[in-house]
């Protein structure tokens, strides 16, 4: 009988080939993907994207749990996993997807291993994959990573802008919602492009989040060093967090990068990440204080709790996280 690991390992080798598929033919994808919008025009024109909301953050800051709660409600519509590997398509894949037999939907743990349950229908962060396919330096640590309201790429803007209104068709909701925790050097553009937007950024304890990446690094150093599918399956989804490919995002403190790395090739884990803790929220301060970016003012972001205390293992099974969760509707 097959194990759930080998089911695992074989569903991870099977989808490493298809999104091999895609991302080495971007191009090709790409024209799929006007044609989609081609023919949704009329649709896609009545399609307003209202109040866009972006959770972003360090991860193992309680993205994921937002990004949960949030699609709980049945306004918002954001990117699942089932939607991988054909996100240039979105509407057409959900529509071939339902002509498909049903699949019986069990829901396993992720492989994280931190209690969050998931099935092909869970909300998940896909929206890197997008963002590589125009931008090529974004996970290069040797140059700044920032991208802000300076930036003009009309040709991914009025894509993503298009793409955004194809989820919302393909889920049937009002409202975007996404997570991308690259996004946190990336909110000025966002602002711009969508001058409505929202953006929830939550902050995790320094101390329980540092020790949440150092498990989460050594737990995914040992999957990708059993399966180098899972390995490539991070790289082509944009998941650079952890593992054997880890980089960290540079906010345009070269220094600073320069040093968490030097901590990590000595093995300085807990020094080197609480290094790029304060790289990346001071990073944070730093824009949100700005007169330049004001639609990231307080009075225009979602709130959340500060997560202060290690949540209950039955809580954190119920997606809870720390103190009860409670979003200001905006």
């Amino acid at each position: 009988m097959e194990t759930t690991d080998k089911r695992n390992a074989r569903r991870t080798n099977g989808s490493t080939v298809l999104a091999a598929l895609v991302l080495h033919h971007q191009a090709a994808w790409r024209v799929l993907s006007d044609w989609e919008s081609r023919l949704l025009a009329n649709r896609l024109a009545a399609t307003s994207i209202d109040r866009p909301v972006f959770i972003s953050g360090l991860a193992r800051a309680g993205t994921t749990i937002l990004l949960r709660k949030l699609c709980e409600l049945p306004e918002f519509a954001a990117h699942r996993y089932s939607d991988f590997p054909f996100l240039f398509t979105p509407y057409a894949w959900a529509l071939l997807r339902r002509l498909m037999p049903a699949s019986r939907q069990v829901p396993r743990e992720r492989a994280h291993k931190d209690g969050i349950m998931v099935t092909a229908e869970s909300p998940e962060a896909m929206e890197e994959m997008l963002w590589m396919a125009f931008f090529s330096h974004l996970h290069d640590p040797a140059v700044s990573n920032v991208l802000d309201d300076r930036v003009q790429r009309p040709e991914f803007e009025s894509f993503l802008a298009e793409h955004i209104r194809k989820l919302m068709l393909t889920r049937g909701g009002q409202r975007y919602v996404s997570k991308n925790n690259y996004n946190v050097t990336r909110l000025s553009y966002l602002a711009r492009m969508f001058p409505d937007a929202r953006f929830l950024l939550p902050i995790r304890a320094p101390h329980a989040h540092v020790a949440s990446l150092m498990k989460q690094h050594r737990l995914f150093c040992q999957i990708e060093h059993e399966n180098e599918a899972a390995r490539q399956h991070l790289k082509l989804v944009g998941h650079f967090e952890f593992g054997l490919d880890r980089r960290p995002i540079n906010p345009g403190d070269h220094d600073t990068v320069a040093a968490v790395e030097a901590c990590w090739e000595r093995d300085e884990e807990a020094r080197g990440w609480a290094k790029y803790w304060a790289l990346v929220y001071r990073h944070l301060a730093d824009r949100l204080g700005r007169a330049s970016c004001p639609r990231t003012a307080p009075a225009r972001l979602l709130h959340c709790p500060i997560y202060r205390r290690r949540a209950p293992r039955h809580r954190r099974r119920d997606v809870r996280g720390g103190a009860p969760l409670r979003l200001q509707r905006q």
